[in-house]
């Protein structure tokens, strides 16, 4: 079956890059009639933790699959692994998986998702774990701005003791494994709104009389009020149990690991000797970076960052700076312009800066510090390999921001070649979300197909 896969997409790869090459404008594709056979999203270790906007999983397991762009035991790189949906996919495909992100909770989650762990050694951990919960509060609490805002009491309370029975009872990969589960956790007990990435407080007259989520959402905070948190957090566990078998059965010798923080210096940072990743040792690199100002995956964070001890309240502001494509900067760092070099941007931004001039350098220092990102991933790709970019275009006060085609240029520039551009249309993705009178929404994504 999987060598049957392989051999489809091949072919439509092959067919893909001839009808390009042929009209050389966009062609528009759905990755998910292309590989009708992933079925539903929830599965191996995909839906181990909730992130934002994560790469639709039919894409890089399209590129993935086949023989084309790179073969089993090649090194597939994801420079933005965000929640690592790529790395997953790779391992899937014997592939070797490396992948680098400046957000703490991300490399753990990447790290959990693409490590098996056998159930039945996961389910004698979760007993563990509830067996050592004290009887009295153990910990102080986390440093979050505001703890009470964000929780009840009682929710406290049992957070500090489920967190100290996973800290006493678990070491390594499991310890990793609960810690992930206990993320999820935490946002659920917590009184952020659910249905928004980044934590907004729930409050149960934030919407009018007659508004249909009025009722929903005064229901869910008296539910919070008696929440019992061991339970929320044993559900969740349970179910992450039963994902983690099915990647333990898929049995594969592939790795993955993520190496570095920062896509602008690729290096092998944690537990090695922080020696850069080798001049062209990449077949493949398979990303979808940030968008400019689109998501706040830091802030999205903040609350699992805390409780986890990665990251307390003073340093998540340098926790942001960290981060390609972020909103925060004094003023005294954008009172000058920011010129990018891309002529057409140039000129945008110059527009912008009349009316915004923060907006105007927030897009300009995304495209300069993505130039950096991109010099680097030519630098570790292999002759002939390939890169593959998956990117949308959004607004900036009210103008149309062309990040496709600035991206495009600066990959030029470094001396790869464009050999596919296919469009997909965004259907229910973490993407479409209304961010601040800035930025629009992104309706669709562009995938590119670059060749060293």
């Amino acid at each position: 079956m999987q060598s049957q896969k392989r051999n489809n997409t091949d072919n439509q790869l092959r067919s893909l890059f001839r009808q390009y090459t042929k009209r050389r404008s966009p062609l528009e594709v759905d990755f998910r009639k292309m590989v009708p056979w992933l079925g539903h999203p929830d599965r191996w270790t995909h839906l181990i933790h909730p992130y934002p906007a994560k790469v639709l999983m039919h894409i890089p397991h399209f590129f993935l699959a086949n023989s084309l762009l790179s073969r089993p035991g090649d090194t597939v790189l994801d420079p933005f692994a965000g929640a690592g949906t790529v790395l997953l996919e790779a391992i899937s495909a014997n592939r070797v998986a490396i992948g680098a992100d400046s957000n703490a909770m991300a490399r753990l989650i990447s790290q959990v998702k693409t490590h098996p762990l056998p159930s039945v050694s996961l389910s004698k951990a979760l007993s563990e774990i509830l067996t050592a919960i004290p009887d009295q509060t153990i910990g102080a609490e986390p440093d979050i701005i505001n703890t009470k805002h964000w929780f009840y009491p009682h929710v406290i309370n049992q957070l500090l003791r489920l967190r100290s029975a996973i800290q006493t009872s678990q070491q390594g990969h499991y310890r990793a494994f609960f810690d992930v589960c206990f993320s999820s956790c935490v946002r659920k007990v917590s009184l952020a709104d659910p249905r928004l990435s980044v934590p907004v407080r729930l409050r149960e007259n934030q919407y009018g009389v007659n508004h249909p989520l009025r009722e929903k959402t005064k229901a869910h905070i008296n539910r919070l009020r008696r929440i019992n948190v061991y339970r929320v957090f044993t559900r969740i566990a349970e179910s992450n149990i039963i994902r983690m078998q099915s990647l333990f059965d898929l049995a594969t010798s592939a790795t993955a690991s993520v190496v570095s923080s920062d896509a602008r210096h690729l290096r092998y940072e944690f537990g090695s000797t922080g020696a850069q990743i080798p001049d062209e040792s990449v077949q493949l690199i398979i990303t979808s970076p940030p968008y400019v100002g689109a998501q706040k995956y830091v802030r999205a964070m903040s609350l699992s960052l805390g409780w986890l001890n990665l990251c307390n309240a003073i340093s998540l502001r340098t926790e942001k700076n960290n981060s390609i494509g972020r909103e925060e900067y004094r003023k005294d760092e954008y009172s000058n312009p920011t010129y990018t070099g891309i002529q057409a941007a140039d000129q945008l931004l110059t527009s912008i800066r009349s009316v915004n001039p923060l907006r105007a350098h927030i897009a300009a220092q995304y495209l300069c510090e993505m130039r950096e990102a991109f010099t680097e991933c030519t630098r570790v790709l292999k002759p002939e390999g390939y890169l593959v970019l998956v990117i949308g275009n959004n607004h900036i006060c009210g103008h149309e921001f062309l990040t496709v085609d600035y991206l495009e240029t600066l990959l030029r520039r470094t001396g790869l070649s464009l050999r596919l551009r296919l469009i997909d249309d965004i259907k229910s993705r973490g993407l479409m979300t209304k961010r601040n009178k800035t930025a629009g929404m992104i309706a669709q994504e562009c995938v590119l197909v670059f060749q060293k």
